[in-house]
């Protein structure tokens, strides 16, 4: 797939006309993939030009799409330099469901350091859906664990569970970064906030439940909450 970079100033809002390098699946004698096809193309189109309600609504519905929307990566790579800042967190939500691939561009590393939270957060979702992604990327999504702000530890939670499937390989990692009691904690609350009924997430944030030293009410009322959770209370 052509990678298309980041335009010059990402300050501009919606551009008026989707690039070439967009290329739109093409029907095979299926009706319903022309139809998906066709789906996709109107999406991209009001992504770029619509209003910002209907730009905020496309890069949604592109992201409930999932896999399918794969040929509009691109796109919403574009859109993560909207002026509107729902509409960016709208994208940085599709990007974590559609899966894309390539180095990052420039305006989504500078998310992740960005002094707004909802900037840190929509940037750290969209890597979500990133295929093969560095550790780099990982060690950040467990940086932003520890965030000041809930938001944005929910949203590096939601992606680090995305980026490392494999709980025992999660835990590994968490266990060797995050060294405070306190560090452990509200990283086992974020990924258990943001993967709440998950035995995957239960795995992970009860991991690192075990691992503090001295855990207090906090942690044990999490602990509680998990295990009543995954009972069905």
């Amino acid at each position: 797939m052509i990678w298309w970079p980041e335009p010059e100033d990402s300050t501009n809002g919606p551009l008026d006309s989707r690039s070439p390098d967009i290329i739109p699946l093409c029907p095979q004698g299926d009706g319903r993939l022309s139809g998906i096809a066709a789906r996709i193309d109107t999406l991209i189109d009001a992504l770029l030009a619509g209003t910002a309600a209907q730009r905020k609504q496309a890069a949604l519905d592109l992201g409930e799409m999932g896999p399918a929307a794969r040929e509009a990566y691109a796109a919403l790579m574009v859109a993560l330099g909207d002026r509107d800042p729902e509409v960016r967190w709208a994208v940085g939500q599709a990007l974590a469901q559609v899966p894309w691939k390539g180095h990052p561009p420039r305006v989504l590393i500078e998310g992740l350091y960005d002094d707004d939270p909802a900037e840190r957060s929509w940037a750290i979702l969209a890597f979500g859906g990133m295929r093969h992604a560095p550790e780099w990327i990982v060690a950040e999504t467990i940086r932003l664990l520890t965030d000041p702000e809930w938001l944005a530890r929910v949203s590096a939670a939601d992606t680090f569970m995305r980026l490392v499937p494999s709980p025992q390989k999660a835990s590994d990692l968490l266990g060797q970064v995050l060294v405070t009691d306190s560090a452990k904690l509200i990283a086992a609350e974020a990924i258990w906030e943001s993967w709440s009924c998950s035995p995957r997430a239960a795995h992970v944030a009860t991991a690192l439940l075990l691992r503090m030293d001295k855990p207090g009410p906090r942690a044990i009322a999490l602990a509680r909450q998990i295990i009543e959770r995954l009972r069905g209370k």
